[in-house]
């Protein structure tokens, strides 16, 4: 099995979703308060860019997906990939400098958001369109794939 596909099924093991449905209370820049937060889950404070949060609010839900190197192949020849580590997680609040997030996340999720964001990595926040909920494993992106 190559490092590909041995990454991408771990991962897909690892894709934990949320599922969330209560309506976030929270104001952009306001402090969550403990009553908005499920049972069982966590307030995740994520840093992320400023450009990555402007249109981000609180009540969206978003994917999480991450930017690091990887050994693949039987070389073990290290590629940047790119790969989404958690679908459809709820935006609980939005700092007022945008930069970060606080979103509702299982402590497996939080796990998975705090690797995200070493500082070695990259961390982008996709926002979701109202009413998609659709999750399923995504394949890793890499440059080699692309100009295939």
């Amino acid at each position: 099995m190559n490092g590909s596909r041995t990454l991408m099924m771990t991962l897909s093991a690892l894709l934990i979703v949320t599922g969330c449905g209560q309506q976030a209370g929270s104001q952009t820049g306001g402090r969550t308060g403990p009553s908005e937060i499920k049972v069982g889950y966590r307030a995740f404070t994520m840093p992320v860019p400023e450009h990555q949060a402007l249109n981000v609010r609180p009540g969206d839900f978003v994917d999480v997906m991450s930017t690091f190197d990887w050994k693949m192949g039987k070389e073990k020849q290290v590629r940047r990939i790119t790969a989404t580590l958690l679908q459809y997680v709820k935006v609980l609040a939005v700092a007022k400098d945008r930069k970060s997030l606080e979103l509702m996340l299982n402590p497996n999720e939080a796990q998975y958001a705090a690797l995200s964001v070493a500082p070695e990595r990259g961390v982008w926040v996709i926002v979701r369109r109202d009413g998609d909920k659709e999750m399923e494993p995504r394949e890793m992106a890499d440059f080699e794939k692309l100009f295939r």
